[in-house]
């Protein structure tokens, strides 16, 4: 994982000099990392985990290198709010085993994009595109808090070791849509996270849709 990140931290990182445009973005995430309902064994008893999406922000840069005609590749630098809220947990006699509680997460994720970018215009109006990619991503978690109106708020356990709730690296696939007028754009996306990114009642990878407008320099 370590090895991915920095690969595309590298790929980041060379193709300033050859970026043809330099993007500009922040927006919304509705992020989440447990599905509706999981049925988990721990301790014995059978309990369920229900989760719920949290509405998180994000921000950062990218730029777009030129492959060939209307194919570019796009590697971004992003900070992502990302997270989830947990309903009160409780096994199936009714007893509350946790708190409901939001799990605020704070990545740095590198996504690197295969673009391909459609004019919609005729020369001499305004510049209008539309643009499709996909590609893979890798994520660092930089820290979080648990927030808990029952047990009050503390910074998550992030690591390797046995009592840790996250881990430090995520990495998956990641596909957008945009729509650019001159030096404006609006992108939407999804990120599904191929690896196990927390280990709190049963393992959960993450899963964002995001929102976000920017401007191209």
């Amino acid at each position: 994982m370590k090895k991915i990140f920095t690969i595309l931290l590298l790929c980041f990182i060379a193709s300033i000099s050859d970026a043809q445009t330099i993007n500009l973005k922040a927006g919304t995430n509705i992020a989440n990392q447990y599905p509706a309902l999981v049925g988990v064994t721990q301790g014995g008893s059978i309990k369920k985990i229900s989760g719920e999406a949290l509405q998180r922000f994000h921000a950062g840069v990218s730029m777009d290198v030129r492959l060939t005609g209307s194919w570019f590749v796009r590697p971004e630098l992003m900070y992502s709010g990302q997270g989830y809220h947990m309903h009160e947990l409780i096994d199936f006699a009714g007893n509350t085993q946790a708190p409901a509680a939001d799990f605020k997460l704070n990545y740095l994720n590198l996504p690197v994009h295969f673009v391909y970018r459609q004019p919609l215009s005729k020369p001499g109006n305004k510049k209008m595109e539309l643009l499709i990619g996909v590609g893979p991503y890798a994520g660092f978690l930089v820290g979080g808090k648990y927030d808990s109106d029952g047990s009050g708020s503390r910074d998550v356990k992030i690591g390797d070791a046995a009592d840790d709730e996250f881990n430090t690296f995520d990495a998956g696939v990641s596909g957008i849509v945009g729509f650019r007028i001159n030096l404006f754009f609006f992108e939407t996306g999804y990120r599904q996270g191929l690896t196990e990114s927390g280990r709190l009642w049963a393992p959960s990878k993450n899963k964002v849709i995001h929102f976000g407008i920017g401007v191209s320099l």
